[in-house]
């Protein structure tokens, strides 16, 4: 059995066994161990020791008087190294030490010949070649990087061996100068060299010239020109013979079996792994086989670790062939027999390739955990190549679950390393992916432009998957802007390209977006035969993200052409689907993200049901959602404010680089990239959650919901997808349901309504569509006056309560006549409101101290550069004043208004909480989303922080009725989220808080008091919160100052 080492040849004048005496130009083949000792005897002359490996690479390196005189060549197998001896050294012994090694002996050609006759010019490039070789072999381990200085010398010995027409050490340095500017990315000249080499050894050296086109062709490979490159490898394969070592052979079989699987030549890339299989010693049918008997027979091959890595190549092809059970067969086989190998690259690599057949199976969390562990290899073992496709890989998983942040930072680090000159394939890979991910965040500007250089790589390369993949991004991003004709004309292309293509999972990815453009085209019997094609191919491939794709938009399409059993037959299958995902995993962040997925699913099933008369199934399946999402955030928001051993040292790291992203002397690159790292801190604290122990009790009907209404009060349940939106409208004795435009249209519209309402437009023309589109059905309810929702995003950006009443012809506002309040779920109804008991004890933060011109310093700040400056709340202290003067309440105003006072306040006591400061929301990062309290102490030092992060917030654990922000921009949430709530508000409510009070824009300082003012005279009185809050926005309506919504409508109140 062989296996792999490296052995180290070192000169020794000590005694040891197993001596192997040379004799002057007498080749023989030795078997050497690391107890060999090679004698040379005395001598005055020159003289030099040929080494030819007869098995697998080899690096050796000789000292002499502590002093380095030669290192190894490159070629492994039949390759040489030289080893010169300088003449008057003595009796010289060498001795064979092994650096890594599994097995007792390796076979060795070893030539002594005198350089005695030898010309000044040869002697000098001999020293030449051996210091170059001697650099590269301090490289190879990892002392030091000399590439370009080896390539002078290299250039030298070649120019010396010119010179002296010595053409087997000519085509030796021009064949090493050549590897080594392939290294360096001179493709060209590394070419160049290479091919000059092999055409010298093809004369006298046909060994050489063989071992040589392996090189060529990897040459070849590596900068795109598969087709030579296929050819350099078949011509060994061809001219192979006895005599010609079978490990150069089974090299070059691989390697023409990768190039034929690369180039979706499927068939002929396995029968070549089967023959390289043979050559190793390894006979077995691998379409029988199973796991165990697969790893005997790499365990009696002749070489384990090529065999092993057959094996790996064709479970890639037996998965492109659409056989992924046989693929997962031999990717398991393949770690079990990696585990005995030492070289811990080999099971590392194994685990990345499994990985990225669970993440298309859809076992999320087996991919995570397998493509972690393997990145942590690799980065030890500093392995570029296979740390940038794992980068690459955790990016796909991270992009499939939806965290496009994270997808987006991994994306990046995979094409730091994948540059487009060693990396081509790979570079475009990532580069596409980014594209991709970018276009999805709405950067189509930045996509674009990446998808340009996409497009140019492939042309240039040839490369007809890449030109496909590019026009398919352009396609998104010109539909996206509503450029119908353009968006067409870049699909029509792909798919040309991708035309008969054997990557099955990148054509399916195409026609399905063809599908999708032709039901936008009402196209819908051709949509609905393309997607059931690619279902059936998807359903043998595996691929988990895609077959969601095709089923909802064939579901879509029967439904819009009215077929809607057919649409619920297709619909039904794809929910099971997504449920025996969910039920996989017990990884909260991993069920969170599959539950947007779900989402999507819910919500074509909604509409179907509807159409069927079964639009109470769809409410509960949708209402039952939303409540097990919940669930799922509560586990990691729990876990955060546990702050558990494991994670309390992540959460630290992420307040201290929050802390340092105050600071405005950072620049946009140290800005980007500690926001980069608290996301992947935030990720690993996300991910340690489990969502095993989730349990949500379900509604058993309508009327159980109904019966948490009283006469006056209306539900309206919304469920918003990609295309289309549906909506609920609940009372005590009647439902309705109205359909809605989809997310994208939605945003657009709540977009410009929102610049209306904040007073930026003169006209409300897009206000009064709004109000339309989603008030229309309230028609229906005349006598309603308490209307609660439970959104959807991206409606957690609309002000409900200024939207024009239907009622009213849609000239009064619906806050004129009825109190609206959100609701994060059912539970949260109640038949009469929460009254806050005015006996209990408030806190009230208020006033905080931003500027260096703020009269209450007793002492000027003297460092202020690079800090954040903000105007003082002046009417906050009015506020505070008014609502002291109600209640029973403690103040931190001032200077104390400080983050370490605000986090080391014990909230048990309290029932209400006030905050009256600025804050901001963070769209990158909604957990560093904070309230800004004090920055400087009363003798002007800079306080350590004055932000109270999200982050923080959730671990204020606190069971307060009522928490009101008086600050702007605190109830944006991430408009992606689900539930379209993240940020400060959320952050109270899963603290604890049953009420927040909180504001979509920012509100005018005299107007929050004014409005403050009226809702704690309510408030006071007895009265429920929520209609404190109604009566608070009406008295605001009736004041001529204050009637326009830009100084009340921002206001919004929300209930756990």
């Amino acid at each position: 059995m062989r296996k792999t080492f490296l052995f180290l040849l070192s000169v020794s004048l000590a005694s040891y066994g197993q001596d192997i005496h040379l004799k002057e130009e007498n080749a023989k083949i030795y078997q050497v161990s690391k107890d060999s000792l090679i004698h040379i005897g005395s001598h005055s002359n020159d003289y030099l020791i040929i080494v030819e490996n007869q098995d697998l690479d080899t690096f050796g390196s000789i000292t002499l008087e502590n002093k380095t005189i030669h290192s190894a060549s490159w070629m492994g197998p039949y390759g040489n190294y030289l080893i010169h001896i300088p003449g008057d050294t003595g009796d010289v012994k060498i001795q064979v030490q092994p650096l890594e090694s599994s097995v007792e002996s390796t076979s060795v050609k070893l030539t002594l010949w005198s350089l005695q006759n030898k010309s000044a010019t040869f002697i000098k490039a001999i020293q030449d070649q051996t210091r170059a070789n001697d650099l590269r072999i301090k490289q190879y381990l990892g002392h030091s990087n000399q590439t370009i200085k080896a390539i002078e010398y290299f250039t030298d010995a070649a120019e010396g061996f010119a010179q002296d027409q010595a053409m087997f050490f000519l085509a030796l340095s021009l064949f090493e100068k050549g590897t080594a500017l392939m290294e360096t990315g001179a493709h060209t000249e590394g070419l160049d060299d290479l091919k000059k080499a092999g055409e010298y050894w093809s004369v006298n050296h046909t060994k050489q010239h063989l071992r040589a086109s392996n090189f060529l062709g990897l040459a070849f490979w590596k900068t795109g020109q598969l087709t030579k490159a296929l050819a350099a490898f078949e011509k060994i394969i061809h001219a192979y013979t006895d005599d010609l070592n079978s490990l150069v052979l089974a090299q070059a079989i691989n390697n023409a079996g990768l190039i034929n699987l690369e180039l979706g030549e499927f068939t002929q890339a396995k029968k070549l792994f089967y023959r390289s299989l043979a050559l190793n010693g390894a006979v077995i049918n691998l379409d029988q086989a199973s796991s165990q008997a697969m790893v005997a027979a790499i365990n009696n091959s002749d070489d384990v670790k090529n065999t092993a890595a057959t094996l790996n190549n064709l479970a890639l092809v037996y998965d492109a062939l659409g056989e992924p059970e046989r693929a997962e067969a031999i990717w398991l086989a393949y770690i079990e027999v990696s585990k005995n190998i030492s070289n811990q690259t080999t099971l590392a690599k194994a685990k990345n390739n499994l990985a990225m057949h669970y993440l298309r199976k859809g076992h999320y969390e087996q991919a995570q955990q397998l493509l972690e562990t393997a990145k942590n290899v690799f980065v030890k073992n500093t392995s570029h190549r296979w740390l940038s496709l794992t980068e690459h890989n955790l990016a796909v998983l991270f992009d499939e679950l939806g965290l496009l942040d994270l997808a987006e930072i991994h994306y990046k680090k995979a094409l730091h390393i994948r540059d487009a000159i060693n990396h081509p394939k790979g570079h475009m890979e990532s580069l596409y992916q980014l594209a991709s991910t970018y276009r999805k965040q709405g950067k189509l500007k930045l996509s674009l432009d990446l998808n340009k250089k996409l497009l140019v790589f492939a042309e240039q390369s040839d490369n007809a998957r890449f030109k496909a993949l590019s026009h398919l991004n352009q396609y998104h991003i010109f539909k996206q802007q509503d450029d119908v004709m353009q968006a067409v004309q870049h699909i029509d292309k792909a798919i040309l390209y991708i035309k008969d293509s054997p990557f099955k999972r990148t054509s399916s990815r195409i026609h399905i977006t063809k599908a999708e453009q032709l039901i936008a085209a009402e196209k819908y019997p051709q949509a609905i035969q393309i997607l059931q094609n690619e279902v059936n191919i998807l359903k043998n491939i595996w691929s988990t993200r895609l077959l969601n794709s095709a089923n909802n938009l064939l579901a879509r399409a029967h439904y819009l052409m009215g077929d809607y059993q057919t649409a619920q037959q297709v619909i039904k299958e794809e929910l099971t689907n997504i449920h025996f995902y969910l039920n996989n995993t017990s990884n909260s962040k991993i069920a969170t993200n599959l539950s947007v997925l779900l989402k999507e699913t819910l919500n074509i099933n909604a509409l179907i049901l509807d159409k069927l008369g079964q639009s109470e199934a769809g409410l509960l399946q949708t209402m039952q959602h939303t409540k097990k999402f919940k669930a799922y955030q509560e586990v990691i928001k729990s876990g955060y404010a546990a702050s558990a051993k494991n994670t309390a040292g992540w959460l630290q790291k992420i307040k201290n680089k929050a802390d340092a992203l105050e600071s405005l002397k950072l620049s946009k690159l140290e800005r980007e990239q500690l926001q980069d790292e608290i996301i992947e801190l935030k990720a690993k604290i996300d991910f340690s959650y489990n969502s095993s122990k989730v349990t949500v009790s379900g509604y058993l009907s309508l009327q159980d919901i109904q019966q948490k209404l009283d006469a006056n009060t209306l539900l309206i349940v919304y469920s918003i997808g990609h295309t289309d939106g549906l909506s609920w409208w609940i009372s005590h004795d009647k439902f309705i349901t109205q359909k809605l435009p989809g997310k994208q249209s939605l945003k657009n519209i709540i977009t410009a309504a929102r610049n209306e309402l904040i007073g930026h437009s003169n006209s409300y023309q897009h206000s009064k569509e709004l109000s339309k589109i989603l008030s229309h059905s309230l028609s229906a309810f005349d006598h309603i006056t308490k209307i609660k929702l439970l959104l959807d995003e991206p409606l957690n950006l609309v002000s409900f309560s200024s939207l024009n009443d239907v009622r009213f012809n849609y000239v009064k506002p619906i806050a004129q006549s009825s109190a609206v309040q959100r609701v994060l779920n059912i539970d949260a109804l109640q038949k009469n409101g929460q009254i806050l008991n005015v006996n209990a004890n408030a806190l009230i933060v208020a006033d905080p101290v931003y500027s260096v011109g703020d009269n209450r310093l007793s002492e000027k700040p003297l460092n202020t550069a690079g800090l954040m400056t903000y105007p003082r709340l002046k009417n906050s202290q009015i506020e505070t004043e008014l609502i002291s003067a109600k209640l029973k309440a403690n103040t931190m105003t001032g200077f104390m208004a400080n983050k370490e006072s605000f986090l080391a306040v014990d909230y048990a006591p309290y029932k209400l909480l006030h905050i009256a400061t600025h804050a901001f929301f963070h769209p990158d990062i909604p957990g560093l989303s904070a309230l800004v309290l004090s920055t400087y102490s009363e003798n002007g030092l800079q306080q350590k922080s004055a932000y109270v992060r999200a982050l923080d917030i959730g671990q204020l654990t606190n069971d307060l009725d009522l928490t009101v922000l008086s600050g702007c921009e605190t109830g944006i949430g991430d408009s992606d989220d689900a539930l379209g709530l993240t940020g400060l508000t959320q952050s109270f409510l899963l603290a604890g808080s049953n009420n927040v009070v909180s504001s979509l824009w920012q509100v005018d300082d005299q107007a929050s008091t004014q409005f403050m003012a009226y809702f704690y005279a309510h408030l006071v009185n007895n009265m429920a919160i929520d209609q404190a809050f109604w009566l608070a926005q009406k008295s605001m309506l009736k004041n001529p100052r204050t009637r326009h919504p830009k100084y009340w409508a921002g206001w919004f109140l929300i209930t756990k």
